[in-house]
């Protein structure tokens, strides 16, 4: 079908369940745009004969060991039925009335697994529907932390700037913004499965600027303000290379890359989060379109 349509798009070939090889050769060399090349003609019956094939494989493999048995447990029944009843031995009203009894207990064990099944499905739905809720909830807050963070970082012009001047500001440890993978497996068979793979990669750019901030705040207060304590120096005062000659270079460049690099994955998680956060929530409205989810407008 596909190498078909690619060919002569023109040309309408439909296969709907287990065609006949007949109806399926029909379709491909009686149509008005009749595939006048032979030679692909056949190729492409040789191919529509391999996907019957494979359905007719795949459709013979739904019916199970179990499914076997029943069946022959019904029929063995049945004939048992026939041979008494053609003996005498069994009446019409006998018949009736085990039948009846038989479709009852039928009716009602399919009743109940039906019901119990249906139960479960719901609180499987119920879980999956609070598991995107909480992933959503935890992106709106990741971004309210970075975007204090980020707006901190442009009270300073440069990063010259914020590495000599930005006093350590500690965040809270923000532990408990982890998202929970396990409970977001089932997205793997949304209709958009890379979701959960863009979720894990937030989260560890999120960690990672948390990281990246608290290792700057780190050496700042263990490196750089006892040398500015010891040496009497005033912060606001210095140029790159007074800092430099003062400080030394190992120092003075591990406050210019550190403050640089928090900046940067601050702001690149910044302008992700959203993006992520919007296609949950799309994935989250096709799958469940008639559930509630948090809507929050949360921008770059």
């Amino acid at each position: 079908k596909c190498l078909a349509t690619k060919n002569y798009p023109a040309t309408t070939i439909r296969l709907s369940g287990l065609p006949s090889i007949a109806r399926c050769k029909n379709l491909l060399t009686g149509s008005k745009n009749a595939l006048q090349d032979k030679p692909f003609a056949s190729k492409a019956v040789m191919r529509i004969e391999m996907y019957c094939f494979k359905t007719w494989k795949k459709q013979m493999k739904k019916f199970t060991f179990s499914s076997m048995v029943y069946s022959l447990i019904v029929l063995v029944t049945i004939i048992i039925i026939g041979i008494l009843y053609n003996d005498g031995k069994l009446e019409l009203k006998d018949i009736g009335t085990g039948l009846l009894a038989l479709v009852s207990t039928f009716l009602g064990a399919t009743i109940a697994f039906r019901l119990n099944e249906d139960k479960e499905k719901k609180a499987n739905e119920e879980k999956q529907i609070q598991a995107i809720n909480s992933a959503l909830l935890i992106m709106i807050r990741q971004h309210n932390a970075l975007n204090l963070l980020k707006k901190y970082l442009e009270s300073f012009p440069n990063d010259n700037q914020a590495a000599f001047n930005m006093p350590a500001l500690q965040p809270p440890s923000y532990n408990d913004l982890i998202q929970d993978v396990s409970s977001l497996e089932f997205l793997i068979n949304s209709n958009n499965p890379k979701i959960l793979l863009n979720i894990i990669n937030e989260q560890e750019r999120f960690y990672q600027a948390i990281e990246s901030w608290k290792m700057r705040n780190n050496f700042y207060i263990n490196e750089f303000q006892p040398i500015v304590s010891e040496k009497r120096l005033k912060k606001h005062s210095f140029s790159n290379q007074e800092a430099k000659d003062v400080l030394g270079e190992r120092i003075f460049e591990t406050l210019i890359i550190s403050v640089r690099e928090s900046r940067s994955h601050i702001i690149k998680s910044c302008e992700s989060l959203p993006l992520i956060y919007k296609e949950l929530r799309e994935v989250a409205k096709k799958q469940y379109p008639n559930e509630k989810f948090l809507d929050y407008k949360i921008t770059e």
